[in-house]
């Protein structure tokens, strides 16, 4: 059974997050951050891959995937007009080749995603339907 769970990184150092997919026993971590940035040390794209891979985690950014940041703060507060856009995005050729990427990397392992904020609640609701056998957050 493929199981894919979003995961957020606010309030957690490199080392939490790979503590936790660890802990989970996740095989690869799909960043759908539109900029795999932080101002938090190690995890910025780079960094992060490093600690995971050390950890045994693949990594897998996925930009087309990401909320912009024009729509961020109205998606976070549950906009409906914010959720429309992001969820156009998905269905664009850009955001379904996004989706399809990450139903081709969890057809043969499980898998968790790392979203920021309010972009979690409406990727897996775009995924949900793709055939994942479950999903959920952790």
């Amino acid at each position: 059974m493929t199981t894919l769970v979003t995961v957020g990184y606010e309030g957690r150092t490199a080392d939490d997050l790979a503590a936790l997919l660890g802990a989970e026993h996740v095989t690869v971590l799909v960043d759908v951050r539109l900029t795999p940035q932080s101002r938090k040390p190690g995890l910025s794209k780079r960094r992060l891959a490093e600690r995971l891979q050390d950890a045994g985690i693949a990594y897998r950014h996925v930009p087309s995937l990401g909320n912009p940041k024009a729509n961020r703060a109205a998606l976070r507060a549950d906009d409906p007009a914010a959720i429309d856009r992001f969820r156009a995005l998905l269905r664009a050729p850009d955001g379904a080749a996004g989706l399809d990427e990450v139903a081709e990397l969890t057809g043969a392992r499980r898998s968790r995603c790392c979203a920021w904020n309010g972009s979690r609640t409406t990727a897996t609701g775009a995924w949900s339907p793709s055939g994942w056998a479950s999903f959920g957050r952790v």
